[in-house]
């Protein structure tokens, strides 16, 4: 299954395959396989590797749980073992109380949360070339949802997945990415 995302203009595939629950984890560091695709006019990227322990989809399923559901406080990031791909995790805040702001319409004190996810470009070897894509809150809902099918867990259901598949938001294997 695929996570697809249109975020400002830029198409993000996403496909993490090989995750196994905890207990069928055979090393401290047990691998899945990522495909990652991204694009638009101007960017054609894909790559293809092991991008991401088990054990990252789960906190970074975790990190995106709190960063939802308000439990995020401050800013944080996740950084993996590979640098292919990083995020920063934004909080909601009340901009009432930051000294650079003079003034607040009614209605509008609260910055909603947000996410970066940095992908570090990969050519023959790791560039220093990156792009921030940013993430509103229904993408971190989805791409929170992805990693919650990944790993088969008990708060996805068939109803939701469906729904998902419908919006266009999940697409099955045999459709090309």
């Amino acid at each position: 299954m695929w996570l697809k995302l249109d975020i400002d203009g830029i198409e993000l595939n996403l496909r993490i395959s090989g995750y196994k629950p905890i207990a069928d984890w055979k090393s401290e560091y047990s691998w899945c396989q990522v495909d990652l695709q991204l694009k638009s006019s101007w960017l054609d990227y894909k790559i293809n590797g092991e991008l991401l322990d088990m054990g990252e989809v789960v906190l970074l399923q975790n990190r995106m749980s709190d960063l939802l559901s308000d439990k995020t406080t401050d800013i944080t990031a996740f950084e993996g073992l590979e640098p292919d791909i990083q995020f920063q995790f934004f909080p909601r805040r009340d901009i009432r109380n930051d000294p650079k702001v003079l003034y607040v319409a009614p209605g509008h004190q609260f910055f909603d949360i947000s996410a970066d996810m940095i992908i570090t470009f990969w050519n023959e070897g790791l560039t220093n070339n990156r792009l921030i894509l940013n993430l509103g809150c229904d993408e971190i809902e989805y791409f929170r949802d992805y990693l919650l099918y990944v790993e088969k867990t008990t708060d996805f259901d068939k109803a939701k997945l469906d729904k998902l598949i419908a919006k266009g938001v999940f697409f099955k294997e045999t459709r090309q990415a």
